[in-house]
């Protein structure tokens, strides 16, 4: 079912590393695959659906018939008649059943909707007055983030008979198309695809944030955003962005883990901190920009979220902990790792330090193995750093970690794939002139088609906007040149889809 899917999680599969327990790095275990695993867990969206007609998905809409007085032009009918078509196989690619290429055939067929859409949309912009429609353009589509509305299938759709809105869905259909096919790249272990993809995402979202969705509400409205997709709200989109960034470098971080070679573990903790920066940055928009579309996001989603907040800073404080001690900090080393083993504990209260608790209705009940084998990890890591300490290094141990072994910031290493639109050439629409030759007729009784459809209302933020605070914006610049060129060059090999 739709609902289940949405809940899945996407991890690497256990053969994927190519870590066992008879490696190690001096005489220390190395970094289990749990958590290689764990960092790359990921919450999967389904994607937006087209309503139906009697000839099945996507058939309620005909430009040809709706169209058919005003696209007399040669080359006007066989656009109308190129759209329809196009629509008809994006709608049936939405609609199919799941499969190793449904994500890539959504994409496709999104892009070849796409200029069509656009051309039809600009001819009605560039021929107001001949804009007049033969039947009616309702368009209805489900939403891809949303959970679901009901179990009717009619009643999961929301209706616009503006040209932008079907325009932006079909836009986040290729978005979310790509997301799709980073999870699938994430679970057959080809974590620079996925990243790419990811980054391909965030691209398309903030297009719609930043361009097409403003150009749509600059015309004014009627229709406001509880009635359309939240995909249809700046906000959601702007925090869309700066989430799939997140993932991305996650999936960045499972490169670098699943190597047989010894990583750069100070490089990897930031890495992990800018994830967790993300990721806050995310529910800080959701909560000023969209906070009343927060509630149509299935709750999985947000439980997944906390867990990867908390993971994220359990896994830095790790990955610092094994970069200290190969730093002769062995003090510091084991009271890092004190933090992390904190952080992976079951929290007493929603507020408290820790993870959520994972009951048998969870939606983290498959990640269960994983977190239970890395806890397990941190503790007979931590008897064999306590071992060592006591009887070679004799190091004290601090109550906490001092200041300047604190890392203060992260790294954030990933940036969007911009998306656009191309140029197209608007095409003639006119007026039936026969209607006009007469005194005598009536004018024309078909209804003229709007060329600025009433587009959503955000939500109004606050009378008095929050402080511009940013978590990202606020975070210092790197300190240390070296891992910062690593960043550079590891970003560089994942912008190639290079083997790193």
């Amino acid at each position: 079912p739709t609902q289940h899917r949405d809940q899945q999680l996407r991890r690497i599969p256990r053969s994927m590393s190519n870590f066992d327990e008879g490696i190690s790095y001096g005489q220390h275990p190395p970094h289990p695959d749990s958590a290689i695993r764990l960092a790359s867990s990921v919450h999967r969206f389904h994607l937006p659906e087209m309503g139906w007609g009697n000839n099945g998905p996507g058939t309620s809409v005909s430009f040809t018939r709706a169209f058919r007085t005003s696209g007399k032009c040669v080359e006007t009918k066989l656009l109308m008649q190129q759209t329809d078509a196009a629509r008809l196989a994006l709608a049936q690619a939405l609609s199919a059943g799941s499969g190793r290429n449904k994500h890539a055939e959504v994409i496709r067929t999104s892009q070849e909707y796409l200029p069509l859409i656009h051309q039809v949309l600009s001819s009605c912009k560039a021929h107001p007055d001949g804009a007049i429609l033969d039947e009616r353009l309702l368009f209805e589509w489900s939403s891809g983030i949303e959970k679901a509305k009901s179990s009717k299938k009619e009643d999961r759709f929301s209706k616009s008979e503006a040209l932008m809105y079907d325009l932006v869905m079909t836009i986040v259909c290729e978005g979310l198309g790509h997301v799709g096919m980073a999870c699938d790249n994430c679970i057959e272990g080809k974590f620079a695809n996925s990243s790419k993809s990811f980054k391909l995402a965030a691209g398309i979202f903030d297009f719609l944030a930043v361009v097409q969705l403003p150009k749509w509400i600059s015309k004014g409205t009627t229709v406001t955003e509880k009635e359309l997709p939240i995909e249809c709200a700046v906000g959601t989109c702007e925090a869309l962005k700066e989430l799939f960034l997140g993932i991305a470098q996650q999936m960045a971080v499972a490169t670098v883990l699943v190597k047989p070679e010894k990583p750069n573990y100070k490089l990897v903790a930031k890495l992990c901190l800018g994830n967790c920066a993300r990721f806050e940055e995310f529910t800080r928009i959701m909560r000023n920009k969209a906070n009343g579309q927060m509630v149509k996001i299935d709750s999985s989603f947000y439980t997944l979220l906390t867990f990867q907040i908390t993971l994220q800073k359990a896994l830095s404080s790790y990955f610092q902990a094994r970069a200290a001690w190969d730093d002769d900090e062995y003090g510091v080393a084991i009271c890092m790792l004190s933090e992390s083993s904190t952080l992976m504990r079951t929290r007493s209260s929603p507020t408290g330090k820790g993870i959520p608790d994972i009951d048998s209705k969870s939606s983290l009940r498959a990640l269960i193995n994983d977190i239970s084998d890395f806890r397990k990890h941190i503790s007979s890591l931590m008897q064999l750093w306590e071992n060592d300490n006591s009887t070679v290094y004799f190091s004290k141990v601090p109550s906490s970690v001092p200041n300047n072994m604190v890392i203060s910031q992260g790294t954030l290493m990933m940036k969007t794939i911009p998306f656009s639109l191309s140029e197209v050439k608007p095409l003639l629409l006119s007026a039936p002139s026969e209607s006009f030759a007469d005194p005598s007729a009536p004018p024309p009784t078909a209804p003229r088609m709007n060329d600025n459809p009433p587009p959503p209302t955000l939500s109004q933020v606050d009378d008095e906007e929050p402080p511009p605070y940013s978590a990202i914006d606020d975070l210092p610049a790197i300190r240390e040149r070296s891992d910062s060129e690593l960043a550079r060059e590891l970003q560089a090999k994942l912008n190639a889809g290079e083997d790193i």
